[in-house]
C-alpha cells in the first residue's frame, strides 16, 4: 500500500494536536497493521505532552490499537513518577485499573494517596477509589474512624455522614460512626443535630432518646433549650420530653 502509507505520512507531518496523532496511529495500524509506526508516534507524543488525560488517552490507546502491555506499563510508571500530591495518586490509580485491571499496583498507589493526604477531604477521596476499585471495605471503614477521630462539630460529622451514604450504604458503618460521634461531641446543639442523624441514618429511637438525654446534661444547655425541645418533638416524636426539657 504504497500510497496510502503516502498519504499517512503527509498526515503526520499536517497533524498539530496530540488527539490528531493517536487518531492517526489507530489509521495506520487499521489500514496497513504497521504496529511499529504506530507506536513510534505513539513514544513521540507521550514524550511531547505533559497533561495527564493526554498521557492517559496515549497509554490507553497503546493498549487498545497495538496491544502493547509492557509499553503500556512503561508509560504509566513514568506517570507515576510525576505524581506529587494525593490527587495524583488517585487518579493514576484509576488509569492503571481501568487500562490494566492492576488491583496490586492500583493498591500500592491508593495507599500512596493515602500517605501523602493532608486532611479529611482528601482521606475521604481516597477511601471513596478504595471501595469503587478494590471493593475493600474493611481498609475504607478504617478511614472513615480516622476521619470520625478527627472530627469535632456537628457541621464535620455531618459532612463525613453525607460521604459515608455517598460511597457506602453500610449500616454497619453509619452504626460505627454515630457512636464516635456520640462519645467526641458535647455541646447540646452539636449532640441534638446527632440525635437526628441516628433517627433518619439509623432508624434508631431508643440510642437518639439517650443522645437527648445527655445533651440535657450539656453546658449550653439553656441556649439550646428551645430548639432541642422542637426537635424532640418533631424528630423523636415525644411531646412529654420535649414539655419536660422546656420546663427543666
Amino acid at each position: 500500500h504504497p500510497y496510502v502509507r503516502k498519504l499517512f505520512t503527509s498526515a503526520e507531518k499536517m497533524a498539530k494536536y496530540p488527539e490528531d496523532f493517536i487518531t492517526l496511529a489507530g489509521k495506520i495500524v487499521e489500514n496497513l497493521d504497521d504496529k511499529e509506526w504506530a507506536a513510534q508516534i505513539y513514544v513521540q507524543q507521550f514524550e511531547a505532552v505533559s497533561e495527564f488525560v493526554r498521557k492517559k488517552n496515549i497509554v490507553k490507546a497503546v493498549m487498545e490499537t497495538i496491544d502493547d502491555q509492557q509499553k503500556a506499563k512503561e508509560y504509566l510508571k513514568k506517570m507515576e513518577e510525576d505524581c506529587n500530591q494525593t490527587s495524583d495518586y488517585i487518579k493514576l490509580a484509576t488509569t492503571v485499573y481501568e487500562i490494566l485491571s492492576d488491583e496490586s499496583w492500583a493498591r500500592t498507589l491508593l495507599q500512596h494517596a493515602q500517605v501523602d493526604s493532608n486532611d479529611r477531604y482528601n482521606l475521604l477521596s481516597v477511601a471513596g477509589k478504595i471501595l469503587s476499585i478494590l471493593q475493600d471495605a474493611g481498609w475504607a471503614d478504617d478511614i472513615y474512624l480516622k476521619v470520625a477521630d478527627e472530627s469535632d462539630d456537628k457541621y464535620q460529622f455531618e459532612h463525613l455522614f453525607q460521604v459515608v451514604e455517598h460511597q457506602t450504604q453500610s449500616k454497619e458503618t453509619m452504626e460505627k460512626l454515630h457512636v464516635i460521634a456520640e462519645q467526641r461531641l458535647t455541646t447540646a446543639v452539636d449532640l441534638t443535630a446527632l440525635a437526628e442523624s441516628a433517627i433518619r441514618r439509623l432508624g434508631e429511637t431508643p440510642r437518639a432518646r439517650a443522645i437527648y438525654k445527655k445533651a440535657i446534661s450539656s453546658s449550653d444547655f439553656e441556649k439550646a433549650r428551645f430548639a432541642m425541645a422542637e426537635s424532640v418533638r418533631n424528630v423523636l416524636k415525644d411531646r412529654w420530653m420535649a414539655n419536660r426539657i422546656i420546663n427543666a
